[in-house]
This record gives structure tokens, sequence and C-alpha cells, in this order.
């Protein structure tokens, strides 16, 4: 009965906002008519009805935007019962409820070290950042949750690898200055970074490469931000976080695509689906389905990047005769340097750990000939699901 009394208020919800979703001056309407109520939602009703947004099919999505037309209306800077909350300027941070509370971080370091031993001549390179939220630059709300604790446990991983001597990068030490640069490196509403740091991070992993091994000595030109430029595409990407609160808890995004203004010409292999696609950078790079979207609703920033469901991939650049060979192993937070590592070398292989089996991950490490074997994962990655391998 209580469950049904929330659903009720959800349909009276929907239905009397159902003409103010279609236009802004009909959203600002609703938000002044919903702030003259009295306060109709506690946090007891709040949970259950978040509770019924997860499970309501097939109209989970317009609940939830509907949802966060209220939750906006209030003042609310937090939603799914503090899972996502809103930063005081506007950005969506998760709470890390759903990682290991206490990974076996030396357990980690062992596997990793295991790898290590079967690559002989072959470069290793373990890259670690912090993710999103980064403490004492994200504007988080006093008393609401942070990710202080994955952090921790990015530190403890580089000391575990360093006793071991196993070559690490740490890119919240070599990147440039976050507090600067915030802003041009993480979106509102997405839980992975933007193009740009995409693209600053690629440029500190090959220049560490290149102290280890001199295949890896490309190009400058690949690494100037002058010969890049910025594709925008206004408030049309909807983040992963902001799909999961609804659209209106937070303002949509820019999209903003780092694109080479040197030509490209790259084959793609999404070796798990068999599917192939060889051009330039927006015919390889760029998931085809996805930017068909473009003139008619919003992007999906989680697929916009080759594919969707992504397990293993190849990227082989045809434009130069040498160059490294990389393999990547990786969480979706990484996964978009994999495009401007391409440019910088022949040919780079990339697993998405999470997603792939143990056997085809050490086969492929243990079989193939790489200059190199990259693991690079944000804080918050750091649990079994990803170290899924060497065990």
């Amino acid at each position: 009965m209580k469950k049904q009394n929330m659903l009720n208020l959800l349909l009276i919800i929907i239905f009397s906002s159902f003409t103010s979703i279609v236009g802004i001056i009909e959203i600002q309407a609703s938000f002044d008519k919903l702030r003259e109520t009295p306060q109709i939602l506690s946090t007891t009703s709040q949970q259950e009805i978040e509770k019924i947004l997860i499970d309501q099919l097939p109209y989970k999505r317009q609940l939830r935007d509907v949802y966060s037309l209220l939750l906006r209306a209030q003042g609310k800077a937090e939603a799914r019962d503090f899972y996502i909350t809103k930063t005081e300027d506007g950005y969506l941070q998760q709470a890390n409820y759903f990682a290991e509370s206490n990974p076996n971080i030396k357990k980690y370091a062992k596997q990793l070290e295991k790898m290590t031993k079967t690559l002989n001549d072959t470069t290793f390179l373990y890259v670690g950042s912090s993710g999103k939220y980064i403490h004492g630059v994200s504007k988080i709300r006093p008393g609401y949750p942070t990710n202080d604790v994955a952090l921790q446990n990015l530190d403890e991983l580089f000391l575990e690898l360093s006793y071991r001597q196993i070559n690490t990068l740490d890119l919240r030490k070599t990147v440039p200055e976050e507090r600067d640069t915030y802003q041009e490196y993480y979106y509102k509403t997405h839980s992975i970074w933007t193009d740009v740091a995409a693209f600053q991070a690629t440029i500190q992993i090959m220049d560490e490469l290149q102290k280890k091994n001199s295949i890896f000595n490309y190009d400058k030109k690949y690494a100037l931000s002058s010969n890049y430029r910025k594709d925008v595409y206004s408030k049309k990407m909807v983040g992963d976080q902001l799909r999961s609160t609804g659209i209106f808890f937070t303002t949509v995004d820019d999209l903003e695509l780092f694109v080479p203004n040197f030509p490209v010409n790259l084959t793609y292999k999404d070796v798990s689906k068999n599917v192939t696609r060889q051009g330039d950078y927006y015919q390889t790079v760029i998931n085809p389905v996805e930017y068909a979207r473009k003139d008619t609703t919003y992007f999906n920033a989680s697929t916009i990047y080759f594919g969707s469901e992504l397990r293993h991939l190849k990227l082989i650049n045809n434009q130069i005769e040498t160059g490294g060979k990389i393999v990547l192993l990786t969480d979706n937070y990484f996964l978009s340097i994999a495009k401007y590592l391409a440019l910088m070398n022949k040919e780079v292989e990339v697993i998405v750990t999470e997603n792939e089996t143990s056997k085809t991950i050490e086969k492929l490490i243990e079989n193939e000939e790489f200059d190199a074997v990259v693991v690079a994962t944000q804080s918050t990655s750091i649990q079994d699901s990803f170290y899924n391998f060497y065990k």
C-alpha cells in the first residue's frame, strides 16, 4: 500500500509536469510552482520513490527525468540515497559505496608482479589516477560522502608496486595542476574525464615509455595542442551520472571532442564482435551509431567512442611504418586514451579487464609480442572486478 501511494504520487507529478518537460519556459514554470508548494518529499518517501524508479520498467528513464525535476525544484543536492551528490559548483560526484570496502592491495600488487615476470623484454608500466573526485579540489558540500578511501587505496597500491620495483606513473603528480584545469578536465555529468585530460595523460604515458624503450620516441607534433582542435556540440551530452539521476538534476554538458587537425588513417577492430572499420578520426574513433544521433537528441557519453559494451579492441595506425606496439589493460575511465596512443604508435590493443576473461587476458600477454604492457586505472577501480587476471 505504501509503495502504491508513492507510485500514485509519481503519476500525479508526471501528469502535472508533462507539458513542462517539452520546453525551457514550461520547466521554469514547474520550478516556480513546486517551490510554492509545501515540502512534500520527506527523506523516507525520497528513498521509496527512488526504489520505484530503479525497478519501474519500461519507463525508468522518463520517471527519473521527472523525479529529477522535483529534486532540483526543491534544491536537493543528493539523489539515489546519497549515491550521487551535487557539488557546490554543480558537478556530480559518485560515492564509492559499491567498491571493495577493504580491497586486498597486496594481492593486486602480487598479481601485477606475476604478470611482469612473463614479459621478458617487454616494458611494463602501471598508471594510476585519482578519477573525478580530487581531495581539496572537488567542492563537496559539508557532510556529504567523499571518495577519500579510494585515494588511499591508490596510494597503498603505488607503495606496494614500488616495493616490488615495478614501473609506475602517478598522474596526480605529473599532469598540470588540477586546481587550475578541473573544469577543462572533467564534465559536470560524467564520471570519465574529458578529451583534453585524456590527451595530457597520453603524453605523460608516452614520455615515461620512451625513457624505457627507444621505440617509443614518437614524433612530437602529436603532442602539440596546437595541432588539435575542439569540436564542440553544445548541450548535447548527458553523462552516465546524470542518466542515473535524471537529466534535470544539474545542467547538461557540452560534448567537446579534441580532434587532430592532421591527416589520420586508422583501422579499428572490435575483436570480440568481429567489427572492422578504416578511415579518418571520425570514421574510426567515434562510434558511428552514436554520432548519427547528433542532430536529434543527446549523445550517450559512455558509448561515443568506438562502440558499446567494449571488451577487446585494436587500433592500427596505417600512416607510420615503425613505432611501438602496446597492449592497454584498462577500466572505462582510461579507455579514451587509446585513440591518442594510436596516433603516436603503430598498434594499440585494448582490453577492458572487468568485461573480459582472465584466460583471454593472460593468453594475449603471453602469446603476443608487445613492446609495452600498460595497466591503467582510476582509484575506484582498485577492486576484484578489475584485477581478474594472474590470480
